[in-house]
């Protein structure tokens, strides 16, 4: 995931051609329907923004019976791994 959104930070033609082609959408329909920066926040990230999300989600599903137990997003994230890999990828391209 996150070479993909590296890759996308530099491919914004290529990036709006995936969606068009995944749904037989015109591509400059997909261009207006997207924000204009979209390929720019592709590279998954552990934020406020992200954990306040997951909240969402978890508090849908238990409303709706998907999951019966209740818990607290934000110590249950754990973005250790996650920055570990973008600082191994940052190793990676430092040797090329």
């Amino acid at each position: 995931m996150i070479r993909a959104g590296i890759w996308a930070k530099n491919h914004y033609d290529e990036v709006m051609k995936i969606p068009a082609k995944a749904t037989e959408v015109p591509e400059d329909a997909v261009r207006r329907s997207y924000a204009q920066d979209l390929y720019q926040h592709m590279i998954p990230e552990v934020s406020e923004r992200t954990i306040k999300a997951l909240e969402i989600q978890k508090n849908f599903m238990k409303g709706h019976g998907i999951i019966n137990n209740d818990f607290d997003v934000g110590t249950w994230v754990d973005g250790n791994f996650l920055e570990a890999a973008k600082k191994e990828l940052e190793a990676e391209s430092h040797q090329k």
